[in-house]
C-alpha cells in the first residue's frame, strides 16, 4: 500500500509544537509522527535549504525560500490525506510557504503574494 506526501517550502521560520499537536500530532525524536487505523504519517523537523536547491517552479511563486519541512504517510486513505492537506495548509499559512505534492506547487490558503499564480507543474 504505497503513501502520499507533501513538501513545504517555507520564507519564514516556524514553530511546529505550536501548530501540530492540536492537529493530533505527538512529538518524537524524528519530528511529529500520528497513527491512524490505515496509516502511519511524519512530518519532518525544518531543515534549511540552498538557493539552487530550491525548484524553479517553488521560486517563481514565492521568492525567499530558506527551510523545507516535510509530510508523508504510509498507507493510502482518505483521512491521511486529509491529515496531511489540513497539516501541510497550517505550516505553510504560519511559515509563509508553498505547498508541493512533488507534481504541482501552490500557496497555502491565505498567503499573500503579489500578482496571481496558476498551479504550476515542477521540471
Amino acid at each position: 500500500m504505497g503513501g502520499i506526501g507533501f513538501q513545504i517550502w517555507l520564507a519564514d521560520n516556524v514553530n511546529l509544537s505550536e501548530i501540530l499537536p492540536s492537529l493530533g500530532w505527538i512529538e518524537t525524536d524524528l519530528g511529529f509522527e500520528r497513527t491512524g487505523l490505515e496509516y502511519w504519517a511524519r512530518v519532518t523537523p525544518p531543515r534549511p535549504v540552498f538557493a539552487e536547491d530550491i525548484p524553479e517552479a517553488i521560486d517563481q511563486i514565492l521568492p525567499g525560500i530558506s527551510s523545507l519541512i516535510e509530510l508523508f504517510s504510509e498507507g493510502r486513505s482518505e483521512s491521511a490525506t486529509r491529515l496531511l492537506s489540513r497539516s501541510a495548509n497550517a505550516i505553510a499559512k504560519a511559515g509563509h510557504g508553498v505547498i508541493s505534492d512533488g507534481h504541482e506547487a501552490w500557496l497555502a490558503r491565505g498567503v499573500r503574494r503579489a500578482g496571481q499564480y496558476p498551479n504550476q507543474e515542477l521540471r
